[in-house]
């Protein structure tokens, strides 16, 4: 069915609906898959990578939809505050304020005497107001377990563009789809190829080649199961249905199949279509609400791609840190180094530079 995108108003009158598994069905999940044959239905012999790849999903989705049940979705993303914050001694100021000003407007005797209590007690109802919500925030942030994501929520509900209802100004999926596509195509037009090839970048390091040859570990399906509990604890489905914590409960039921799978993509040099599928989640960010550019996209890449790629990343970066491969300079995405070690490196260099008279 194609769908028109200047018709992606029609659809927010209908009822939307997501799939969700039950959390008391994780179990007979787990069970379902244990019960395959895996030695037999993996046999290298006849499958490549690709089609392992998609037999192991296929396999995995049916029984996550037989298992799984249809939930509809509330699209008002307005949610009125209750004001915890709110006690006793605001409102009895806030009671005290009615009064005082309806004394002023009724032109009371000494009306310019209340007219300032009136005002001096409203700029400290508002002080107190701040203080009152600072002081119950604190409190919510430091008995959360994770106080960064509980300070973002805080911030986005006190955000007014969250409190805006969306229900009637969905877009389309196609029209964020292709929004989304163009914007890479430009952003990937605009770069161009940098002005020289990945050999002589590397030659204009100074780091000489190492003696060893790199080649590729065998992933066992103990090594499958303990990338997988690396997974941060999420509950975000990806396109299949599948979550960080969803697959950290079933891994020692499907690690067989997954480490056949992976070393297969491994030896042959591919990366299976199914697991370059993405769910995009628009984001609003500014602008009017009805235009996709005012939406910033978030990728959901499919869990059991994150596991191989953490695979992948330990061989490597193994290689590379061995045989001293990486800048000194390099201080992202290494372990035990951080933004710290880069600022303690460039204020021992200017130290040295001032010593030294050469600046």
């Amino acid at each position: 069915m194609n769908i028109n995108p200047n018709q992606s108003n029609v659809s927010c009158s209908m009822p939307l609906f997501k799939i969700i598994l039950p959390k008391q069905k994780i179990c007979e999940l787990a069970d379902r898959l244990g019960c395959y044959d895996w030695n037999n239905i993996m046999s290298p012999n006849v499958f490549d990578a690709q089609n392992v790849c998609s037999i192991i999903l296929n396999i995995l989705t049916n029984n996550i939809n037989y298992l799984s049940k249809p939930v509809k979705v509330n699209t008002n993303n307005y949610k009125k505050s209750n004001n915890l914050w709110f006690n006793n001694e605001l409102a009895v100021m806030k009671n005290r304020l009615i009064f005082l000003d309806s004394l002023v407007k009724n032109n009371i005797r000494n009306s310019h005497a209340i007219k300032q209590t009136y005002n001096d007690l409203k700029h400290h109802y508002r002080k107190s107001i701040k203080e009152a919500k600072i002081k119950y925030n604190t409190s919510v942030i430091e008995g959360s377990s994770n106080k960064c994501r509980t300070a973002w929520n805080i911030i986005k509900s006190n955000n007014s563009d969250s409190n805006v209802s969306l229900k009637n100004s969905l877009i389309c999926p196609d029209t964020f789809n292709n929004c989304f596509l163009n914007s890479v195509e430009i952003i990937k037009n605009s770069i161009g190829f940098p002005p020289t090839s990945s050999e002589q970048l590397l030659a204009s390091t100074g780091i000489p080649v190492p003696n060893v040859q790199f080649t590729w570990n065998t992933i066992t399906p103990l090594d499958v199961i303990e990338a997988t509990k690396r997974l941060k604890n999420s509950d975000c489905n990806d396109v299949y249905l599948m979550s960080n914590n969803l697959l950290k409960k079933i891994i020692y039921n499907l690690s067989i199949p997954l480490s056949c799978c992976f070393n297969l993509c491994l030896s042959e040099g591919i990366f299976p279509n199914e697991l370059k599928i993405s769910r995009i989640s628009p984001v609003f960010k500014k602008g009017s609400k009805e235009k996709p550019e005012s939406y910033r996209p978030i990728s959901v890449i499919p869990v059991i791609s994150k596991v191989f790629e953490l695979l992948v990343f330990d061989q490597l970066s193994s290689y590379f840190e061995k045989n001293n491969l990486l800048s000194l300079s390099q201080f992202g995405f290494r372990k035990g180094k951080s933004t710290v070690d880069a600022i303690d490196k460039l204020v021992h260099e200017v130290l040295l530079a001032f010593e030294s008279k050469g600046f």
